[in-house]
């Protein structure tokens, strides 16, 4: 009990004096031997108030401490019988940087509203595996536009690879 006094009040002195200082580290940019030392008188201290068994515990309220309690919350007009019948939550300004309204529709096109940052509505997020699938398949389907520079290029690489094949010479894709 004496160990576990001496060091809380050791503790206190310390953290005083950290407190008072400019700066916890020293003109090299480490940190003040003190600090370190300090960290492991706590660690002593928890120790033994973990040795006694002293641990945080919540004050258990009794019945008439409660009611006393429910009627001071009454009579300064906090209490249950002042409070609103709704259970909507209070309307709030909106913030500054907000998402406007026409923002707010879902980015997936379904037509949704949301007020997700990502705007991305949590039904399509929750489907996404779906859509992803759905969307390949249509992208399978599809000739892919591609400029004449492009075409060009994709038709030399066949020819190419064409001229290989009928050389016997293997190549790898």
């Amino acid at each position: 009990m004496e160990l576990a006094s001496t060091s809380k009040l050791l503790l206190g002195s310390i953290d005083a004096w950290l407190l008072s200082q400019p700066s916890l580290f020293t003109r090299n940019k480490t940190l003040l031997p003190v600090v370190l030392q300090r960290q492991t008188l706590a660690d002593g201290l928890a120790r033994y108030l973990n040795q006694l068994g002293l641990q945080r515990r919540v004050k258990t309220l009794t019945l008439h401490e409660l009611l006393a309690k429910d009627d001071d919350q009454q009579a300064k007009g906090n209490g249950p019988a002042n409070r609103p019948m709704s259970r909507k939550p209070p309307r709030m300004a909106p913030r500054v940087g907000a998402m406007s309204k026409r923002n707010r529709n879902c980015l997936w096109h379904c037509g949704r509203v949301t007020k997700n940052i990502s705007r991305i509505c949590d039904f399509c997020w929750a489907d996404r595996n779906r859509i992803y699938r759905e969307r390949k398949a249509r992208e399978a389907q599809e000739p892919k536009h591609r400029t004449a520079k492009q075409q060009a290029h994709i038709e030399k690489l066949k020819r190419f690879k064409d001229g290989k094949i009928s050389q016997g010479i293997a190549y790898s894709e």
